[in-house]
């Protein structure tokens, strides 16, 4: 394939992200799974775009349903260009972009954009320490294991 034509290690590379790819596509491999999964893809942005437009109001921002589905793919979609942890800055620019283009003023749509992320972010990411530290991991746990995983992999690679 393509990775044939490239640099060997680029080709390494390619490759093992069509291998990834593959594998994660395993799991919609029938037809029920994979209604499924849209399914649960549409719920879940249907859940945010609620959540959305709830917060809108407390903002003052009535530009409707409809808009606020439209801010919720965009910044999902924005959410695979490489970023920063919790997409911060990318996430507010593409929020408020949309917003803008729906004529939300400036100020009311960065506004906005810094609120929803935390309502979106916060809350999520505590439930995540919370059962971190229920399992008994904490910083210094993750930050051992990833060494671990260095050390395994320098050594795989000799």
């Amino acid at each position: 394939g393509v990775a044939r034509v490239l640099p060997a290690r680029l080709g390494q590379v390619v490759t093992g992200l069509g291998e990834d790819l593959v594998a994660g596509l395993e799991g919609l491999r029938t037809p029920a799974d994979l209604a499924g999964t849209i399914f649960a893809s549409f719920a879940s942005w249907l859940a945010a775009a609620v959540i959305y437009w709830v917060v809108g109001f407390a903002f003052g921002i009535d530009i409707g349903f409809t808009p606020m589905l439209l801010v919720v793919g965009v910044v999902n979609l924005a959410g695979l260009i490489p970023a920063s942890p919790g997409q911060i800055g990318v996430f507010e620019f593409f929020t408020a972009m949309t917003l803008i283009a729906t004529g939300v003023p400036e100020a009311e749509a960065t506004t906005y954009a810094l609120a929803i992320h935390g309502v979106v972010w916060l809350p999520v990411t505590l439930v995540g320490f919370y059962y971190l530290l229920r399992q008994g991991l904490n910083l210094s746990a993750i930050t051992g294991a990833r060494q671990i995983d260095e050390t395994a992999a320098a050594a795989a690679g000799k």
